[in-house]
């Protein structure tokens, strides 16, 4: 994690498709913060009802929301894995799920479509009073 003035950017691993017990421990003691938090993660925590939740969520993400939501502060959280853009919120967690750069997949679809023509990334601006967040798309037919 690192504190700077007005906000806590926390930072979890979650790249064996579970975050650990140890990193959820520690996670409770920085979640005891005045500070806004942002938080970084690879695998999303709020069910995006896609087939890739479906088919490959973060494998203890019930309990990490839990111990989000058990938190006094909102949360804002950024995450990639899904090859999509989307925002969706659940009492203090503001979930932003990332497009990738490579490929994205279909997000109302019964498989797993991938699609090659679209890329995108996120802008995240940040001052002392607000957080604002924008989503880039570009398609390989512009270049």
């Amino acid at each position: 994690s690192v504190k700077e003035d007005t906000y806590k950017y926390i930072f979890l691993d979650s790249s064996p498709d579970e975050v650990s017990q140890v990193q959820i421990e520690w996670l409770k003691k920085e979640l005891n913060t005045e500070l806004k938090i942002l938080l970084f993660i690879h695998h999303p925590i709020l069910d995006c009802r896609t087939i890739l939740d479906r088919k490959f969520p973060l494998k203890n993400r019930d309990q990490l929301k839990e111990v989000l939501q058990s938190c006094s502060q909102e949360i804002m959280m950024f995450c990639g894995h899904y090859h999509m853009n989307d925002e969706r919120n659940d009492g203090n967690i503001h979930q932003h799920i990332t497009p990738a750069i490579s490929y994205q997949v279909g997000k109302f679809e019964d498989r797993i479509e991938l699609n090659t023509e679209n890329f995108g990334y996120r802008i995240i601006e940040i001052d002392e009073t607000s957080i604002s967040t924008e989503v880039i798309m570009f398609s390989s037919d512009n270049y």
